[in-house]
C-alpha cells in the first residue's frame, strides 16, 4: 500500500469510526434526564463557559487558558481541541460528548488497537482479525464509562498511547536516545497537563519500561545499550521537568506541598474493595480474555503486552495508595491490560481447529453485547440471564429521582 493510499485508509477509517461513535453519543445523551451535577457536570459547565469566552473575546480566553494551565487542578487545557465543536454545534451536552469521542477516544482505540494487533500477530495481518480487534477496541467499555458521563480523561490516553508507542519503538530508549527520549517527554507533560492526576500513570509507565530495559540488557549484555537508555531517559525526565516548571510551576509547587493521602483519605476504603471496583468495570468474559491473552503474551514473548500489563498493575498500586480509582481513574489502567485482550483475540481467531469466519464472529458479538448491557437500560433487561457478559457496574444514562419534585 502507497503512502498516499494509507493516508486514505486511516483518514476514511477514523472518520466513519467518528461518525459511528457519534451516533452512539447521540442515542444514550438522547436517554438522559438534561440535568447534571458534581464532577457529570465539571468540565461540562467548564465547556460551555470556554467556548462562549473564545467567541466573545479570544485574547481573554488565551490569557485565561495560560493562567488555568499553570494554576488549575482541573486545567482547561482538555477542553481546547473541543472549542470547534462548541463553535459549530453549540455548548449542547451532545456537543461536548461528541466532542471527546471523536478527538480523543477514537484515535486512542485505534492507536491501542493497532499497535497491539501488530505486536499480538504472529503471522500474515488479516482484515478479518485485525477488524475484529478494532471493534473490540471502539467498544472497549472502559474508554466509553468515563467519557458518557461527561469526564474526558480519556484524553490522557491518547497522550499516552503515543508515550508508550515511541517507548517500544525505540526499544525503551535504546534507540536514537536523545530524539526517543524528547518524543515520550513531551508526551508525558501532555498527559500531565491534560490531567493532573495522570501523575501515577506517567510513572507506573515510566518504572515498567526502564524495568524491561534492563531485562532486555541484561539479556542481550548490551552495555551500550543501557549507556543510551540512561541518555533517553535523562532527555524524559528534563523535558518533563522542564515543562512542567516552565509553565505549571504554581500547580507544581501546590502539589509538592499537598498530602494527597490525607486530603483524599475519605475516598478510600480496603483494597480487596478497591480491586472488586476495578474488577465489576468489565465483564467476566472480558477478564477472562485478558487473562488467557497474559498466558498467551508469556508462552509467545509478547513483551510488549507484558510492558503494557506491568504498568497497568503498577499504576493501579500507586493510585491507590491515595484513593479508590474511579472510572476516569482506571482508564489508563484498562488501556494498558487491551494489548492482552488483543492477544488473546488474535490466538482464538488464528486456531486451526476453530473457523476464523465463526470466531471472528463470536468475539465481535461478545464485544457488541458487552457495550450494549453496560450503557442501555433496555440492553442490561434483556441480557440479565447472561449477564456475565457485560460489566457489573452499570452506566446507564444519567436520570434524577424526583425530577418533577426538583423543578
Amino acid at each position: 500500500m502507497t503512502k498516499n493510499k494509507s493516508l486514505g485508509f486511516w483518514a476514511t477509517t477514523y472518520v466513519c469510526t467518528a461518525l459511528l461513535g457519534v451516533a452512539l453519543a447521540l442515542i444514550y445523551v438522547g436517554l438522559e434526564q438534561p440535568v447534571y451535577y458534581w464532577d457529570f457536570a465539571a468540565y461540562f459547565d467548564t465547556f460551555s463557559r470556554q467556548g462562549t469566552l473564545l467567541v466573545q473575546s479570544p485574547l481573554e480566553w488565551l490569557s485565561h487558558l495560560r493562567t488555568s494551565i499553570a494554576t488549575d487542578d482541573y486545567s482547561a487545557a482538555i477542553l481546547v481541541p473541543l472549542m470547534p465543536f462548541h463553535i459549530i454545534f453549540g455548548d449542547s451536552r451532545f456537543s461536548y460528548i461528541a466532542g471527546i469521542v471523536a478527538v480523543y477516544l477514537v484515535p486512542t482505540a485505534l492507536l491501542i488497537g493497532r499497535t497491539s494487533y501488530l505486536e499480538a500477530a504472529t503471522g500474515t495481518p488479516s482484515c478479518r482479525s485485525w477488524l475484529t480487534v478494532w471493534i473490540a477496541a471502539f467498544l472497549y467499555t472502559p474508554f466509553w464509562a468515563a467519557t458518557l458521563r461527561g469526564l474526558p480523561d480519556i484524553a490522557g490516553c491518547l497522550a499516552l498511547c503515543a508515550a508508550t508507542y515511541f517507548l517500544w519503538k525505540s526499544r525503551f530508549l535504546t534507540h536514537e536516545p536523545v530524539i526517543s527520549g524528547m518524543r515520550v517527554g513531551v508526551c508525558l507533560w501532555l498527559a500531565f497537563v491534560l490531567r493532573r492526576w495522570y501523575a501515577y500513570p506517567v510513572i507506573g509507565v515510566g518504572t515498567s519500561a526502564a524495568f524491561f530495559c534492563f531485562l532486555q540488557v541484561a539479556k542481550d549484555r548490551d552495555v551500550p545499550a543501557l549507556r543510551n537508555a540512561a541518555v533517553g531517559g535523562l532527555c524524559v525526565i528534563l523535558v518533563v521537568v522542564g515543562a512542567a516548571l516552565t509553565f505549571q510551576q504554581p500547580l507544581v509547587l501546590k502539589i509538592l506541598g499537598t498530602s494527597y493521602g490525607d486530603l483524599y483519605s475519605g475516598y478510600k476504603t480496603s483494597f480487596v474493595s478497591q480491586v472488586d471496583q476495578a474488577g465489576s468495570r468489565l465483564s467476566y468474559v472480558n477478564w477472562l480474555l485478558i487473562v488467557f491473552g497474559l498466558c498467551i503474551s508469556i508462552i509467545r514473548q509478547n513483551r510488549f503486552s507484558l510492558f503494557c500489563a506491568v504498568a497497568s498493575v503498577l499504576t493501579f498500586f500507586l493510585f491507590t495508595r491515595m484513593q479508590d480509582p474511579d472510572r476516569h481513574h482506571s482508564v489508563p489502567m484498562f488501556l494498558w491490560l487491551f494489548p492482552a485482550y488483543a492477544q488473546a483475540i488474535v490466538a482464538i481467531v488464528s486456531m486451526p481447529a476453530l473457523r476464523s469466519r465463526w470466531s471472528n464472529a463470536a468475539i465481535a458479538v461478545a464485544a457488541v453485547l458487552a457495550f450494549f448491557g453496560t450503557f442501555f437500560p433496555i440492553g442490561r433487561q434483556v441480557l440479565s440471564p447472561i449477564s456475565y457478559v457485560f460489566a457489573r457496574e452499570a452506566t446507564l444514562p444519567l436520570q434524577l429521582d424526583n425530577l418533577p419534585e426538583y423543578r
